[in-house]
Order: C-alpha cells, then sequence, then structure tokens
C-alpha cells in the first residue's frame, strides 16, 4: 500500500526527536550525513513527503502512539 500523499509529518518528530541527539539510538548524526538539521528541518519533512511517501508502506505494528510502517526502498 502507498500512504496518503497529504500524510501528518507531525513537525515535532522532526524537530524534537530526530534531529535531536542523544545518547542511545541517535538517529541525528545520521540524517546530518544528508544535511539534514534542526537549522532546516522542513526540508527534511518535504523530502520525506516527496521521496519516501511515494514508495511502498506495510503496517508493521500498532502502538499507543500510533501505526508503524516499514517503507521499503527502491
Amino acid at each position: 500500500m502507498k500512504l496518503p500523499k497529504d500524510a501528518i509529518i507531525a513537525p515535532a518528530k522532526l524537530d524534537q526527536y530526530l534531529l535531536v541527539p542523544k545518547k542511545r539510538n541517535d538517529k541525528s548524526q545520521w540524517l546530518a550525513t544528508a544535511g539534514y538539521t534542526l537549522r532546516n528541518w522542513p526540508t527534511l519533512a518535504q523530502d520525506l513527503r516527496e521521496q519516501i511517501l511515494t514508495l511502498e508502506a506495510t503496517l508493521v505494528e500498532e502502538t499507543r502512539y500510533g501505526k508503524m510502517y516499514e517503507i521499503a526502498g527502491e
């Protein structure tokens, strides 16, 4: 299945979670290698919408926080 083009990408998931350095499970350094930082988090949101939401997604699990999908790369 494909996720809707207008799927919600919560800004807090980007600027308060993914792009914030953490001691464990840090994703910010990996994203920084692609040029994404807290200063340009809207660019990450736009790129996710244009490059990732166009790919096939599979529902992995539902948690109390919402549905988790796995998106297969090309």
